[in-house]
């Protein structure tokens, strides 16, 4: 046996923690539809986070947003 089989065999003996489940949300297909519009392109886990906890939104790559209506009328 090497020594790299007894590491091995020496880190794959200790026991694994368990996770926590993830948390799950269901949507209807209106309040889904009314929160990719509030978000705006942000992801929507980063959003609701921001949201829940009063949190400033991470400045994100976005694709496909759409314009507020306020500027909408500007350009």
């Amino acid at each position: 046996m090497s020594i790299t089989e007894r590491d091995f065999n020496k880190a794959a003996a200790k026991p694994v923690g368990k996770r926590e489940a993830p948390f799950s949300l269901r949507l209807s297909f209106e309040e889904k539809t009314a929160l990719r519009d509030a978000a705006n392109g942000v992801p929507l886990g980063a959003y609701i986070k921001a949201k829940l906890f009063d949190e400033d939104l991470e400045k994100v790559r976005r694709r496909n947003t759409k314009l507020p209506p306020e500027i909408r009328t500007l350009t």
